[in-house]
C-alpha cells in the first residue's frame, strides 16, 4: 500500500552587487536543494547552484550571463540493488551514481519582444551511469514576448 508522497526543498536567491548606473543590472546567485523519502524518489538529493550577471555587456542592460551546476545522487540503496542483482545472476549492469549538469546561457532581447538564448551543456552521467559518455549539448531558445 502506498502512503502519501511529500518531498521538501530549499531555494535562496540574492543579488549580491548592483551595477552604480543601473539597479537593474548586477550579480546575482541562487541555491536549490530538494529531497524525497526513499520510497517517492530514485535521488537522496538534488542541488542547484548558479549566477547570473545581468547587463554585462554595455548598452545591453537586459542581457544576462548566466551559468549553473545541476546534480543529483542516487540512493545508496538503489546502487546496491543493481550490484546484487549483478551478484546473483552475473549480469554486468552498470550501477547508477549520479547525473550533473553544467550549463551556460547568454539571454539576450535584440527587439522589444524577441529574446534569444543560446545555451550549452556538459552532461556528466547521463542516465546516470558512468558507463554513458558524457555529452557536450547545445540549444537555442527563441522567445516572444
Amino acid at each position: 500500500m502506498n502512503t502519501p508522497g511529500w518531498g521538501g526543498c530549499g531555494s535562496l536567491e540574492q543579488k549580491s552587487w548592483s551595477a552604480p548606473s543601473d539597479a537593474a543590472a548586477g550579480i546575482g546567485g541562487w541555491v536549490r536543494v530538494a529531497g524525497a523519502p526513499a520510497d517517492r524518489s530514485t535521488y537522496s538529493w538534488v542541488s542547484e547552484a548558479g549566477l547570473r550577471w545581468t547587463g554585462l555587456v554595455p548598452g545591453r542592460a537586459r542581457d544576462a550571463l548566466g551559468a549553473g551546476r545541476v546534480l543529483a545522487i542516487v540512493r545508496p540503496a538503489l546502487r546496491q540493488q543493481v550490484r546484487d542483482a549483478n551478484a546473483a545472476d552475473g549480469g554486468a549492469r552498470p550501477a547508477p551514481d549520479h547525473e550533473g549538469v553544467f550549463e551556460v546561457a547568454y539571454q539576450m532581447q535584440p527587439g522589444e519582444h524577441w529574446v534569444v538564448t543560446p545555451d550549452v551543456q556538459w552532461v556528466q552521467h547521463p542516465g546516470t551511469t558512468a558507463a554513458t559518455a558524457n555529452a557536450t549539448v547545445a540549444g537555442l531558445r527563441l522567445a516572444w514576448q
